[in-house]
């Protein structure tokens, strides 16, 4: 005959053991439950580290894009073709 596995009979099995088990049972538990929440928490903290020291802060920053004004204006030259005595008086440098 197979032993049942009824409520009543484990919890009778259970009330035989000898107290000092318990305290084994009890004591593995929580020392499983610390190593899982333990073994979570160290993944945060890891990474590449520094020592911090004091002097100049040169910071780099390399990113393509372009540039537009915000306000512009064009300006045409409304100067006929082949028009002669016409002189350049200044070049303004672009920007």
């Amino acid at each position: 005959m197979k032993p049942s596995l009824k409520p009543t009979n484990l919890f009778a099995r259970l009330r035989k053991w000898p107290r000092w088990s318990w305290a084994v049972v009890l004591v593995a538990a929580g020392a499983l439950c610390w190593l899982w929440f333990h073994k979570g928490s160290h993944g945060e903290g890891e990474g590449a580290t520094f020592a911090a020291r004091r002097g100049l802060l040169n910071i780099t920053v390399l990113e393509g894009g372009s540039v537009k004004a915000v306000e512009s204006q064009e300006i045409k030259c409304e100067v006929r073709v082949g028009y002669q005595g016409l002189k350049i008086l200044k070049i303004v440098e672009e920007g």
